[in-house]
């Protein structure tokens, strides 16, 4: 619990120590510079530099906070292409990598909240084969097809290996 008494009294911060200073010499009774530097524990000059600075509205006790961003960042643009991109059913890390390859600059959580924002659900986990990858995270190979000798061109190529690929 907190004692609101000396809260007020003995403060924490320098700026609450001016502030509380500036009320007690402001709205105090008939209290001298010198009285209320020695009570806050400032000297005399010091503290008539802080009563300065509050006269000429150098200090601000209370700033106005910022507010952030009203809207979205993201142009409209990039926002068309994450969609359109999510209607040929690819994730959010398949879209970040399409983006990347085109120097848009788009987070992965930006994605996601586009993705919510327009109405897509998740898509449902796929497994490391459904998504070309192998146990050790390696992409799969395409598979071979055998070739058919009798189409093949009559090109003649030398190589002293080539039964290897034969």
């Amino acid at each position: 619990m907190i004692d609101s008494k000396k809260y007020f009294l003995e403060p924490k911060t320098a700026d609450q120590r001016k502030y509380e200073a500036l009320r007690a010499y402001y709205l105090g009774k008939e209290s001298t510079q010198k009285d209320i530097a020695k009570q806050f524990g400032y000297t005399f000059y010091t503290f008539q530099s802080i009563v300065r600075d509050f006269n000429q509205q150098k200090l601000n006790f209370f700033p106005e906070k910022k507010k952030g961003p009203k809207g979205p960042t993201t142009p409209n643009p990039v926002i068309e292409k994450i969609t359109a991109l999510r209607k040929r059913n690819l994730s959010v890390y398949d879209i970040y990598e399409a983006l990347q390859e085109e120097n848009l600059k788009v987070s992965i959580n930006t994605i996601s909240s586009i993705l919510r924002e327009d109405g897509f659900s998740k898509l449902p986990r796929r497994t490391a084969a459904e998504r070309g990858l192998t146990k050790e995270n390696t992409l799969v190979p395409q598979k071979s097809h055998p070739l058919d000798y009798a189409n093949l061109s009559k090109e003649r190529l030398n190589c002293q290996v080539s039964g290897v690929y034969l």
